[in-house]
């Protein structure tokens, strides 16, 4: 139910900016145009759900145009609504609506597998960067653990000692 609002509330930002800034007046053809996009998705994530039980097990090109479609639709949101008004419509009408319809349809991986690790662009993006960033941090990424120095002194933690200068 709350994939439908939030895709209506979406629907409602490309109705106006339909009317406002591609000054389409006749509402048949507004009614097709502004439900391209929405219809897109619907399918799109249909396609997505298809492609899950492939030798992938990922959503693939569909989910892909799912988050690209949804990046497109901001635009709108944005020239509708300015800065404060733009993310609130695009946050709570199309991200909010993608991400539903995304857990509704049982794309989610991590909900139909808690344990799985996304294989995503973004996902293994985000990993490295987390992987690369652990040691200052101090702790280590699920993908590998950098051995830490078991020294004491002022160079111990997870870098290693400098090596001894010759006398």
């Amino acid at each position: 139910m709350a994939a439908l609002v939030c895709t209506a509330y979406s629907a409602d930002t490309s109705w106006r900016f339909a009317a406002h800034y591609l000054d389409m007046r006749n509402t048949s053809e507004r009614i097709a145009m502004f439900a391209a996009a929405e219809l897109a998705l619907c399918a799109l994530t249909l396609m997505a759900r298809q492609n899950l039980p492939g030798p992938r097990q990922a959503a693939g090109l569909p989910g892909v145009l799912v988050w690209v479609i949804t990046a497109m639709q901001t635009i709108p949101a944005y020239a509708e609504s300015g800065a404060v008004g733009g993310t609130v419509r695009a946050f709570t009408g199309l991200v909010m609506a993608a991400v539903l319809w995304h857990v509704a349809k049982g794309i989610e991986l991590r909900q139909r597998t808690p344990d799985a690790a996304s294989h995503g662009l973004i996902a293994v993006l985000t990993r490295q960067a987390a992987s690369g960033c652990s040691p200052a941090w101090g702790s280590s990424s699920r993908t590998r653990a950098l051995p830490r120095s078991s020294a004491t002194g002022p160079h111990s933690g997870p870098w290693p000692s400098p090596p001894a200068s010759p006398r």
